[in-house]
């Protein structure tokens, strides 16, 4: 028999090899069988987490939208409610006011003085 034509297993020189080194067939079963519980639990135990892992992504998209929604709707609503919030001010103020360009209001006021501080500062 040449090199090429020889099986790269022969199960015969395993049965031999097995029985040599003391183990059973009984015994090489039962530890068999032995992995095959180990092996169960194993997957049984990464199921858990695969499903640990998919409700943590699904709370995640949560918690976000929980954060995101009342933000987008406070850009949405809150100008038009500050907007009467703010209105009885901007006369006092004189922001945003087109006719009064004659008139000083209180906010040009305070900035000509902040700007006459810095000046006699320097």
């Amino acid at each position: 028999m040449d090199q090429k034509d020889q099986p790269i297993f022969d199960q015969s020189q395993a049965r031999s090899s097995v029985n040599e080194i003391g183990f059973a067939d009984s015994d090489i079963r039962q530890l068999l069988e032995e992995n095959l519980q180990a092996t169960k639990q194993v997957q049984e135990s990464l199921a858990k987490i695969n499903r640990w892992i998919a409700f943590q992504k699904v709370w995640g998209v949560i918690k976000t939208l929980i954060i995101i929604i009342p933000l987008l709707l406070g850009l949405i609503y809150l100008p038009a409610l500050l907007q009467n919030v703010i209105s009885p001010y901007q006369e006092l103020l004189k922001v945003g006011l087109p006719d009064t360009a004659g008139d000083e209001g209180l906010l040009d006021k305070v900035n000509e003085l902040l700007n006459a501080n810095q000046n006699t500062n320097q």
